[in-house]
């Protein structure tokens, strides 16, 4: 379309069409600046101030349009022609019309001029922010939106040389940033976070953290020194659970960060675990006999009669699982297993404070529902692999598959019991079993292929 053309069309148009002409481009002008206001972190003012400067520049608008469009009259009247003036010989307009090209293109140089100004001479806290993570050696130390509540997590720690990287989450726990660095107390938006927590000589530490108040977050970060025996554990520390009305405390203990997996129960039945009387639980009752006194441990086989889980065959667990929990075991297994590490099945004080701690939470990683199915295995078709890739659902001490994937056995409270509890739900359960208030009893020669376990120590 020809410039020209356009121009010269606007020059016939009337001041209410000018002033609606006017209001349009206005309006293209400041949501373009708006725009850069957010994208080149602008000030905050930035958007008002340009439009009152399009409101106090649209009089001036006017008053060009008014004198253009000005007329001189030249008018030759006599007494006896007044009733009959002809338009081409009495009215001689001039219309002069305002250069609406110079008058955009003086506009959009006041603009551009502005933008220009007010990135060089105006940096808001979010540039400031923007650019101190560009030039940060350990890319940023404080992922905070200046408009944004922030909320302080303190990192608390013995350990003088901490590797620390977390993840900020979206909604749908796609990782919106991931930061390092080695500051212990950061300052972060309200939202969900992810932390991974390292150093040279100790267990690696994940889990998950919801910063939903505008307050002071104190983390204790406990890592366990690396050897052959608290492999992969992680450190409880001492505490209380907000369910327990008593406030009875829970003294600091170390809880298998996983639930033991078949690839793990079969180096205890390799070693000779079922064979071994001494691992297995006599002061529980006479269950673990025959009625003349002979010890039945090897009553616990598989399908082919060999000692084993229920659903092994030859002793050997099903091809491709060795790293999903071990289940299809009865609590008396379970048990042997964990004196077998030097260890013992968690009690429901210990087990509930490795899932929640002190915080009123719904579920481990805290009250999202809406990424239940990310977190956790619920309603489900078989359990998955003990893995920390899925550190969404981990606690707050770090530990994994609490909620769903396989219900776990507890100790018993007492000796003279044939029963005992398992907690947490599993894959075939739908969410709420996992509640404090539900207390599931089953027979210690109990097994299902929903059911598993983990020790403490």
């Amino acid at each position: 379309m020809n410039i020209k053309v356009i121009i010269k069309e606007i020059r016939t148009r009337s001041i209410w069409q000018i002033v609606g002409i006017y209001l349009v481009a206005g309006w293209g002008a400041f949501e373009a600046v708006t725009s850069l206001t957010e994208t080149a972190g602008l000030p905050e003012w930035f958007p008002a101030a340009s439009l009152s400067l399009l409101i106090l520049f649209l009089p001036v608008v006017l008053a060009i349009s008014f004198i253009g469009t000005d007329s001189s009259n030249e008018i030759t009247a006599s007494t006896s022609e007044q009733k009959s003036i002809k338009d081409d010989d009495s009215n001689k307009i001039k219309s002069s019309s305002v250069n609406w090209r110079i008058v955009f293109m003086i506009g959009a140089s006041v603009m551009i001029l502005l933008t220009i100004l007010g990135v060089i001479f105006f940096p808001t806290e979010n540039s400031q922010i923007i650019q101190r993570d560009i030039n940060s050696d350990n890319n940023i130390s404080h992922e905070t939106d200046a408009n944004a509540d922030i909320a302080t997590v303190n990192l608390l720690s013995n350990i003088e040389n901490l590797d620390i990287k977390y993840f900020s989450l979206n909604d749908n726990l796609s990782v919106k940033n991931e930061v390092t660095t080695e500051e212990r107390s950061l300052n972060l938006n309200l939202g969900q976070y992810a932390f991974e927590i390292t150093s040279n000589g100790f267990n690696n530490l994940a889990f998950n953290i919801d910063v939903n108040e505008k307050k002071i977050y104190d983390v204790e970060i406990n890592l366990i020194e690396s050897n052959d025996f608290n492999n992969e554990m992680q450190m409880i520390s001492t505490g209380f659970l907000s369910a327990d009305e008593t406030g009875a405390i829970i003294k600091n203990f170390m809880m298998d960060k996983f639930e033991v997996t078949n690839k793990d129960y079969a180096n205890f039945i390799s070693s000779g675990g079922y064979e071994n009387q001494s691992l297995w639980n006599i002061a529980v009752g006479a269950s673990l006999y025959d009625g003349d006194n002979n010890f039945i441990s090897n009553k616990f086989l598989d399908k082919t009669n060999l000692p084993a889980p229920r659903n092994w065959s030859g002793s050997i667990y099903p091809e491709g699982q060795g790293d999903t929990p071990v289940t299809d075991i009865s609590w008396f297994e379970a048990d042997a297993f964990c004196r077998w590490q030097n260890k013992k099945l968690p009690s429901s004080n210990q087990w509930w404070r490795a899932a929640l701690g002190e915080n009123d939470y719904l579920f481990p990683w805290g009250n999202d529902m809406n990424n239940l199915m990310k977190r956790a295995n619920f309603e489900s078709q078989k359990a998955w692999e003990s893995s920390d890739e899925n550190i969404y659902g981990a606690s707050i001490f770090g530990v994994f598959d609490l909620a769903g994937n396989v219900s776990e056995w507890l100790d018993i409270e007492q000796n003279n019991t044939s029963t005992s509890q398992i907690v947490g739900g599993s894959w075939q359960d739908s969410s709420y079993i996992f509640d404090i208030s539900i207390n599931e009893y089953l027979p210690l020669t109990f097994h299902s292929s929903n059911v598993g376990f983990r020790c403490v120590k």
